[in-house]
């Protein structure tokens, strides 16, 4: 069974509180100004089904390369992705 760390990773705010993570939704669980205080929501999580398969169609289409000098808001072509 993996740990909730390894599905759950924490980053601190600039407030200095501690954020939760879901790696599958990529939903912020919690926030919190400790990470104990994390566990908990952690436990209690489940992700939409929905919101996880529209997060899958989202990555794959981050996959696709495109032309050099293209920049990150361009979208590629058909004849781009043939080349």
């Amino acid at each position: 069974m993996e740990s909730l760390a390894m599905n759950f990773p924490h980053r601190r705010t600039f407030e200095g509180c501690f954020e939760s993570i879901c790696r599958s939704c990529y939903v912020r669980v919690a926030k919190a100004h400790s990470e104990a205080e994390l566990r908990p929501f952690e436990r209690a999580h489940v992700c939409d089904p929905l919101w996880v398969h529209k997060m899958s169609i989202y990555a794959e289409g981050a996959k696709k390369t495109c032309e050099p000098g293209k920049s990150a808001g361009e979208t590629c072509s058909a004849s781009t992705l043939s080349r």
